[in-house]
């Protein structure tokens, strides 16, 4: 049996294991509250397959999809008498739900492309945001030596008329 046999059962098994769920789901709601999992059971040999990339497979999908389903929420400030006391907090949510989305939007269809790869362009843009960074951050030098250089000035400009009053005598 090849490892594409052992991958191909395994993905069927829990294929089957997962409709069983969502029909469990969809007829038992009210059980849900209890944590949920699964055993996945398999031969002492495939161990390192399984616990090195299967699982890690996994995980790194159910995460995908848990950032996709996460919900919106739009976020304000309590009024301040609401501020203490168990569980309060300064900020309250509500779930953002906005019947409009991008994709209904009414536009033209090659301007939608275009601000859709222009979003896309800068969401991937870490480059230009480093680059960016990194000449305001000179900027930032800059205008710090300038004001040390400046304060230098004023020092010695200082130096200089103390000098003065000592060899004179006079304040000038």
């Amino acid at each position: 049996m090849g490892i594409g046999e052992i991958w191909s059962q395994l993905g069927s098994l829990m294929a089957s294991i997962m409709f069983v769920y969502a029909m469990y789901e969809q007829f038992f709601p009210h059980h849900l509250q209890e944590k949920r999992f699964l055993t996945l059971t398999f031969h002492k040999r495939y161990r390192d397959l399984i616990t090195g990339s299967y699982i890690q497979h996994v995980l790194e999908e159910g995460r995908a999809i848990t950032v996709k389903n996460r919900t919106l929420k739009l976020y304000t400030n309590n009024p301040s008498n609401n501020w203490y006391g168990y569980k309060r907090t300064k900020w309250s949510h509500v779930n953002f739900e906005h019947p409009s989305r991008f994709e209904t939007l009414a536009m033209d269809p090659k301007k939608k492309e275009e601000i859709t790869n222009d979003l896309v362009k800068f969401k991937t843009g870490k480059e230009y945001y480093a680059k960016a960074k990194e000449d305001e951050e000179a900027r930032l030098k800059a205008e710090n030596e300038k004001e040390q250089l400046v304060k230098e000035g004023e020092v010695k400009a200082n130096e200089k008329s103390r000098e003065g009053v000592k060899e004179n005598g006079t304040v000038p």
